[in-house]
């Protein structure tokens, strides 16, 4: 994606960082459809643990907090990849403005001295 040439310098090919960004809004949306798979099995066997007996005392408020537990961790991870794949957005951005003004000033630089022959 991004590489170093040498001391001071750098180097980046924005559509290698698109594609990069592309597969990181893949794997979020991947993540939202594992989480929403997630939440259908839940309330699919909601009520397992049984009701009133000491087994459902006992294991019902475990099993609530690891699904809640779960959940959380899906929600957190989907968030941290989009988040991530839009802040690479604002990279790409960044770096084509870059890109833009320094051909502008090669442009500029052979405008001024008849061509940039030497």
């Amino acid at each position: 994606m991004v590489a170093g040439s040498g001391v001071g310098g750098y180097e980046a090919d924005p559509s290698r960082v698109q594609a990069g960004m592309r597969e990181m809004h893949e794997i979020a949306g991947q993540a939202q459809d594992l989480l929403r798979d997630f939440r259908a099995g839940i309330a699919a066997t909601r009520g397992w643990t049984g009701e009133g007996d000491s087994f459902a005392k006992q294991i019902t408020p475990k099993v609530t907090d690891e699904d809640d537990w779960s959940e959380r961790t899906m929600v957190a991870f989907e968030e941290a990849i989009s988040s991530a794949a839009e802040a690479t957005a604002g990279n790409v951005a960044s770096i084509r403005s870059h890109q833009d003004g320094v051909l502008d000033s090669i442009r500029q630089a052979r405008q001024s001295d008849g061509g940039g022959r030497h």
